[in-house]
């Protein structure tokens, strides 16, 4: 271990708290209306947390090489959550053979662990020095993130042997610099937090990272628990956004970087009895190191595109929800862009979805609102505004817009559609500042 990262882990274990845990507000509404023996899902947080925002700092004032941040900073992570999650990882395990506690994982992006039992086990399992809080860990049905198809896709001049540019990719003036700069993503990795990608489309396939000389347990993480061990779409909206990102088949170039390889999760395509919050933490914490090795960082993506958010309309969610950001810092932390698309909820102002609404500081959350595919690319009528209502000192929202009306891209199954969208809009920005 080098001076750097023992200074740090020092730093993180001072930082802990030696007083006592317990139950979120929430978690104490959450369970008012149960009984002792009830089972519940909850999130137990450790006190001791590595000090990520100190090295952030410190590499960025020394200009650290990217590979040295991400070992640094996983190793730190890792081995905070190692050695401070050991003792109650002993207990849970005792609990589990004497049928108290029915399951639990493990997560080091942000130091903690979800455990499943009952009330009464739960409070005591709290109450432990080592545990900061323990807060709620809600399951529901997923309330899609996105607008419906506007329209069957339609044929294309593809067909006819004519190489065609989709007009949002133009809009963002990735033709010039693929022409210009001879520069189209090649060498660049993307990924995607979405409903899941086709692996197969005609699109698509040629540059999932896990076809060219990859596993795909590097390269796809099945968060929903749907079953998938290779990248599967059982909705639709993944692939559109994918096809945006990097998408492009003979004739046809649907993706602002179409040199680009590409990695997915499908966590939004969850149904009921999968707790989200945890999932989202597990496909932020695979993109932070895909391949578990912090040694590397070629299986680490540049850029991940975010086509979700929540709200008041989402059971158990308000506005300026802050239960990731301490993963998402992390996980920007370790080396990987992360953009948010704005959310459906026009045209009215504040309507930002969270985690997009986060406003203190001016790049992370960084969101995506939606124009009109063609000039003068006016505002679409269902993007959401801003300002956000977090407060702090960047509450103009979102921090840009791309062409999100009536988007062409791929569709499972080999096809094409047209999607209206910030979801559509996200996928333009994604990749072009890495390809420009």
């Amino acid at each position: 271990m080098t001076r750097i990262l023992q200074g740090f882990l020092i730093s993180s274990v001072m930082a802990g708290s030696a007083m006592a845990g317990g139950f979120s507000l929430g978690l104490e509404n959450y369970i008012a209306d149960k009984g002792l023996d009830e089972n519940v899902s909850v999130i137990l947080t450790m006190s001791e947390q590595a000090n990520v925002a100190e090295m952030d700092r410190y590499f960025e004032e020394q200009q650290s090489p990217l590979a040295e941040r991400h070992y640094q900073i996983v190793t730190a992570l890792q081995e905070t959550a190692s050695r401070s999650q050991a003792k109650l990882l002993l207990e849970l395990e005792g609990l589990r053979s004497s049928g108290k506690v029915f399951g639990w994982t493990s997560h080091w992006l942000t130091n903690c662990i979800v455990v499943n039992s009952s009330v009464q086990v739960l409070r005591d399992l709290a109450s432990r020095s080592d545990v900061e809080i323990a807060e709620v860990n809600p399951e529901f049905e997923l309330i899609e993130p996105f607008v419906t198809p506007v329209k069957p896709g339609t044929p294309h001049e593809e067909d006819s042997g004519i190489r065609v540019v989709e007009a949002g990719v133009q809009a963002v003036r990735a033709t010039e610099v693929w022409s210009t700069l001879g520069i189209d993503g090649s060498g660049a990795l993307v990924g995607v937090l979405d409903t899941g990608v086709d692996g197969t489309h005609a699109a698509l396939s040629s540059r999932y990272r896990g076809n060219n000389g990859h596993p795909d347990s590097e390269c796809w993480i099945d968060a929903a628990g749907l079953g998938d061990s290779t990248p599967v779409d059982q909705h639709y909206h993944g692939t559109h956004v994918m096809g945006t990102i990097c998408g492009g088949a003979p004739g046809l170039e649907i993706g602002v970087a179409p040199g680009a390889e590409w990695i997915a999760s499908n966590v939004i395509n969850m149904g009921t009895g999968t707790a989200f919050d945890n999932a989202v933490i597990s496909s932020l914490e695979f993109m932070a190191d895909p391949d578990g090795n912090a040694g590397t960082i070629d299986d680490v993506p540049d850029v991940v595109q975010n086509s979700w958010g929540v709200n008041e309309n989402f059971s158990g969610y308000v506005d300026c929800d802050t239960r990731w950001w301490s993963a998402i810092d992390n996980c920007e932390a370790s080396g990987v862009c992360l953009t948010w698309s704005a959310g459906n909820e026009g045209s009215g102002s504040g309507t930002m979805r969270s985690p997009a609404d986060r406003a203190d500081s001016p790049y992370n959350c960084f969101s995506v609102g939606s124009t009109l595919e063609s000039a003068p690319y006016d505002i679409s009528s269902f993007s959401s505004r801003g300002p956000s209502g977090c407060g702090g000192a960047y509450t103009t929202k979102p921090e840009i817009c791309a062409p999100g009306s009536d988007i062409y891209s791929a569709e499972p199954g080999g096809g094409y559609q047209n999607l209206s969208g910030t979801s559509m809009a996200g996928p333009h920005i994604a990749e072009i500042g890495r390809a420009s």
